[in-house]
């Protein structure tokens, strides 16, 4: 069965640091796939919410992931122009995907 969204998707969504430990310690999945493929950590850089980041992958979160359609946290944050977002990402060993890299030059 695929996953519309998560509250765990949707705490990331708005930088809620608490809400997602929360979420967590009561089984939330850090790995929970929306229908495209996106994770709470695409939300979370999607929004530039830099703490979240940190404690999504602190909790197992995977910074480099995939959606299905090839787009990694990076993109997301990129595409909405948080860069204190994308640096997190790369601090955290995250990577842009091919096509932006070869766009953008990251």
């Amino acid at each position: 069965m695929e996953i519309v969204v998560t509250v765990l998707h949707l705490a990331a969504g708005i930088g809620h640091v608490f809400a997602i430990k929360a979420l967590k310690h009561i089984g939330g999945d850090v790995s929970a796939k929306t229908k495209a493929g996106s994770m709470p950590m695409h939300w979370a850089a999607s929004n530039g919410h830099v703490d979240a980041i940190k404690g999504l992958k602190d909790m197992g979160g995977d910074v480099s992931v995939k959606t299905k359609f090839g787009e990694t946290p990076i993109d997301f944050a990129a595409n909405n122009g948080h860069l204190d977002a994308i640096n997190a990402l790369k601090d955290e060993g995250g990577n842009a995907s091919a096509k932006r890299k070869a766009r953008d030059k990251y």
